[in-house]
């Protein structure tokens, strides 16, 4: 699915569940929210050919549903904003991949299972841009015996801001867990 550029797109979820083989792909301003009462609406993709179930190319508001991927279930671009406000974002690999953009976490789970390496919000060492995390839950389960983040900021070119919420990290070595509240 890909919406025009520079268009002003709001998806209601309204309680159903979208299931993609391809990634949603936004260039515009895009609001995903869910006026169900249930607030069970969601969007998954859970194939490992597809490394996202949404690409930010633009600016991006979540404010409820359940997103579900396996590599990377929302990948932020380079100068692109990307803003959680509820629901839950959970991923195998990582749930939140932050290439350069801006990501802000108001409230919600963002959260990762794996028996392997993992990084629930992950920013690689040569992107920068910038992680919020005003409030919420970051959850980092590891199975196995492999390195193992809740938010994983790689560059010293960007920027790690934490004013809120929860961060928790638990893997089958005890050494590596912790929880920051």
């Amino acid at each position: 699915v890909l919406p025009a550029n520079n268009k002003n797109i709001t998806i209601d979820l309204n309680g159903l569940c979208l299931h993609y083989s391809q990634p949603l792909k936004n260039n515009g301003t895009m609001v995903i929210t869910d006026s169900s009462d249930a607030k069970t609406g969601a969007i998954t993709n859970n194939s490992w050919a597809v490394d996202r179930v949404i690409d930010n190319n633009g600016t991006l508001t979540i404010d409820a549903g359940t997103f579900s991927g396996n590599q990377c279930t929302i990948f932020n671009n380079s100068g692109k904003t990307f803003t959680f406000s509820n629901g839950t974002i959970k991923g195998v690999v990582s749930a939140v991949c932050n290439y350069g953009g801006t990501f802000t976490m108001n409230s919600g789970t963002v959260s990762t299972e794996r028996n392997g390496e993992t990084s629930t919000i992950y920013t690689p060492w040569n992107y920068g841009g910038t992680i919020n995390i005003n409030g919420g839950k970051v959850k980092t389960t590891q199975t196995g015996n492999a390195y193992t983040y809740g938010v994983r900021n790689d560059t010293s070119a960007g920027n790690l801001n934490i004013a809120g919420g929860d961060i928790e990290v638990t893997s089958a070595n005890t050494n590596w867990s912790y929880t920051y509240t």
